[in-house]
């Protein structure tokens, strides 16, 4: 039985876009049946996003009490920024390494006040074959069209997850 892929045969997708539509295409097909659970035990694995912060020492003189918030999101593939990255393990340290949330801009607690924080993303389970892929288009807001990068990216021959697990390292670990 032929597999119906829904995308405009005139619009151009990066490999992450087409790669992202086939996996829903196909997990739709296969959703009932014996297979239904094919990619995701073959690809799916867990990405963990923490929000990470400092509160205050429970006593004076004390150490402060670092804090994580943490949520997990499944995925057949990662999507990697090529842009300003030189390789693989580049793009991954920013995933990791995340970014300051303050000012207007603070993480809000679920107590509903709002502390400056590291926003982040980690590898959470890993599936047997990781799929990465590059983000090899940008949208550009001068011209309103999408543009294709062309920027050089290493990849080892190996890849050493590692440091990109929670407890791996990044700037909030």
């Amino acid at each position: 039985e032929a597999l119906p892929l829904t995308f405009a045969a005139t619009q151009q997708n990066d490999a992450a876009e087409f790669l992202a539509l086939l996996s829903d295409n196909l997990e739709e097909a296969l959703r009932g049946s014996r297979h239904a659970s094919l990619l995701r035990s073959c690809f799916g694995g867990t990405l963990v996003q923490q929000a990470v912060w400092e509160e205050p020492p429970p006593t004076p003189g004390g150490a402060p009490v670092r804090k994580v918030s943490e949520r997990e999101q499944s995925f057949l593939q990662i999507e990697l920024d090529l842009k300003g990255h030189r390789s693989i393990e580049e793009s991954f340290r920013a995933l990791v390494d995340g970014e300051r949330l303050e000012g207007d801009n603070a993480y809000e607690l679920d107590s509903g006040g709002k502390v400056a924080a590291v926003k982040r993303l980690c590898l959470g389970e890993l599936p047997p074959t990781l799929v990465i892929q590059l983000k090899r288009f940008e949208f550009d807001y001068d011209t309103m069209l999408k543009q294709k990068l062309f920027d050089a990216c290493d990849v080892p021959h190996l890849l050493d997850v590692a440091p990109y697990l929670p407890t791996g390292g990044g700037a909030a670990a």
